[in-house]
């Protein structure tokens, strides 16, 4: 039987690759070498190295009549401090923009004041005005202005009698309302507000 001993199963929690295990001689100073190598005394592996862990008592461990000496991973440096980069937030002022320009004046708007007229006869309608139409004496007949020279201007045609007569309302030449030729008025409170379209048409609104 040989003189050394030497642990061949691995410690519990090396996994795939346990460290080596190094016979040493019951009683030798020296670790075994290689041929032609000198022999390493055995306290050399016990003395303090750097970065390796120099306690005997973590380096060895003793099987029997044989000395098991394990591996051990160095012990890294410890890293060093990181430096503190402090942000500062600061509120920005920029600077305001130019003033816009100002805009077009916008079209001149209808006048709100009208004229109440009162007719019991056909008529020649005035812009501007409210016409309230009395047709007892029979059917009657009113004329609107030229849409081209009142472009905006409103007319109100009521009829406020209770007769069965009519009140027909025609443009001027070739002037339409609504796209049509005339517009009737038959029963009593019916009435029609037109705008001119400043064209050749009276819009009913």
């Amino acid at each position: 039987m040989p003189s050394t001993s030497e642990r061949t199963t691995p410690p519990v929690g090396y996994g795939a690759n346990p460290p080596v295990a190094v016979p040493i001689s019951v009683g030798s100073p020296t670790m075994p070498t290689p041929p032609g190598q000198a022999n390493t005394p055995y306290s050399s592996l016990l003395s303090p190295l750097p970065g390796i862990i120099s306690d005997p008592d973590q380096v060895r461990q003793v099987y029997g009549k044989g000395i098991n000496v394990r591996r051990f991973w160095p012990i890294g440096a410890v890293g060093s401090t990181g430096t503190t980069v402090t942000i500062s937030s600061g509120t920005g002022g920029g600077t305001s923009g130019a003033t816009g320009a100002t805009g077009a004046t916008g079209a001149p708007g209808t006048s709100n004041s009208f004229t109440v007229v009162e007719v019991s006869a056909s008529f020649f309608a005035v812009i501007s005005t409210i016409v309230l139409v009395t047709s007892t004496s029979g059917n009657l007949t009113g004329t609107l202005p030229l849409t081209a020279s009142n472009a905006n201007a409103e007319i109100t045609v009521k009829k406020v009698s209770g007769d069965s007569n009519t009140v027909t309302l025609v443009g001027s030449g070739s002037n339409t309302i609504d796209g049509k030729s005339n517009l009737v008025i038959l029963y009593k409170e019916s009435s029609v507000t037109l705008v001119s379209d400043g064209i050749s048409n009276w819009d009913i609104i």
